[in-house]
């Protein structure tokens, strides 16, 4: 069995979609000869929290927290304390102009430390870093250059312009762009999870050679629990994920009110389930203002494999990516791939031409613009009726099998033997 040294800022007990790739990759690379070996910071604060996903790590991992002099770890240890706590908008807004690459940099030199003792005390074959945050990656080549082991840097958003990484300014952005070449030519390979985003990798640095794609996936065990069976006769269509800028729900609060206004008999027939956290947006608010009390629920937070179940047990899903479309391009959503497994009809907004397309080429629901207002109240609606009809799409489960966990951990376990045996 080898080691690996896994850093990744977010892990769990930390919730939320970030969390999702690195945890499933220390779960399953045992199964590839690989022990993993986490580095991630202590309690800081954060939008979500789930013990319950640390019951998936594998025995023989093993996983150190350090401490950090990032804003959330210090907003976590004030809060501990009894102490007020910075405005958390206002502190990321801060944030973004006076820490660089970005504001976990503070975690860097305590990551750094933890994982040169690791690799004293432990035999370790390479290094994984996962971004965001950037200042995993940054940490990751300091070990690399003060230790010489191979290092597999990880890709889950675009380096520049993605949903995670909006330089305030350009000075910002060029610093970004010259750190950004710098590292991705100090790693020894490259991993995103989309063309997109490995395209702009290979500009970065200079060559396509060393650069492969391991999409965000599915894990089979989460749909093996379900919740409690629903009796209410209504036609149920569940969102989960965060609802942000670039998840938001008012495109589909719009085109509701647009279909209500014109079948109001719907309103207590049809339920929308939103599940996930809120950041920055009043969904309750908008709720109300929208007049979609009868219709639309906020469930909030839930531990991931609970969360998963109320995906599975709906009559349909839905799917949010409502950032503009050349940023949409390098948002890739882990929740496309849950929303497949599930095998219901999906409804998905977005401007992409990426995944959502899979949606269509295989016959699984419908993708639709934002902007169409009409359009989206007409999909609910005839989603309503073919599941009153008893019209059910057949699910054909080859056309998710690669993106199972399992399998896609298997290809980061190829890349970590060839480069820890040049």
């Amino acid at each position: 069995m080898k080691n690996v040294l896994i850093l990744s800022y977010y892990f769990p007990p930390m919730g939320l979609g970030g969390v999702q790739r690195p945890l499933k990759f220390a779960k399953y690379l045992p199964r590839f000869s690989w022990r993993p070996i986490i580095v991630t910071v202590k309690d800081v604060r954060y939008h979500g929290h789930d013990d319950s996903l640390l019951q998936e790590l594998p025995s023989d991992a093993l996983v150190y927290r350090t401490g950090s002099y990032d804003p959330l770890r210090i907003s976590h240890r004030l809060e501990t304390k009894g102490s007020p706590s910075a405005n958390p908008a206002l502190g990321r807004s801060l944030a973004r102009w006076l820490l660089f690459p970005d504001n976990q940099v503070g975690w860097v030199p305590f990551a750094v430390k933890c994982a040169l003792d690791i690799v004293r005390d432990h035999q370790i074959d390479a290094l994984f870093s996962t971004f965001p945050p950037a200042s995993a990656h940054l940490a990751a080549s300091i070990v690399k250059r003060s230790t010489g082991l191979p290092w597999v840097a990880d890709f889950r958003d675009s380096w520049l312009g993605g949903e995670f990484n909006q330089p305030p300014t350009n000075w910002h952005h060029h610093l970004m762009k010259r750190t950004g070449r710098k590292l991705v030519r100090t790693a020894d390979h490259l991993v995103s999870v989309t063309d997109h985003i490995a395209t702009q990798l290979s500009e970065m640095r200079g060559t396509d050679t060393g650069i492969s794609v391991i999409t965000n996936g599915y894990d089979p065990e989460d749909f093996q629990s379900r919740c409690e069976d629903r009796d209410d006769g209504k036609f149920v269509l569940t969102y989960c994920g965060s609802m942000t800028r670039d998840r938001d729900p008012v495109p589909l609060f719009r085109g509701l009110r647009h279909l209500l206004d014109r079948r109001p008999d719907l309103a207590e027939l049809i339920s929308i389930r939103l599940i996930g956290t809120s950041i920055g947006l009043d969904v309750a608010g908008l709720i109300s203002y929208y007049r979609l009390h009868k219709t639309v629920s906020v469930i909030g937070y839930l531990a991931h494999r609970k969360a998963v179940s109320f995906l599975a047990e709906s009559d349909a899903v839905i799917l949010l990516v409502t950032s503009p479309e050349e940023q949409s391009k390098c948002v890739p959503t882990g929740k496309f791939y849950e929303c497949a497994a599930t095998g219901l009809p999906i409804l998905c907004l977005s401007s992409d031409t990426g995944s959502p397309s899979w949606i269509v080429e295989n016959g699984r629901g419908v993708v639709l613009s934002p902007g169409d207002t009409m359009g989206i109240g007409r999909a609910v609606e005839m989603m309503y009726e073919r599941h009153s009809g008893d019209d059910v799409i057949e699910f054909d489960e080859t056309q998710i099998a690669q993106f199972s966990r399992l399998g896609l951990t298997e290809k980061l376990g190829r890349i970590l033997d060839d480069v820890s045996t040049r």
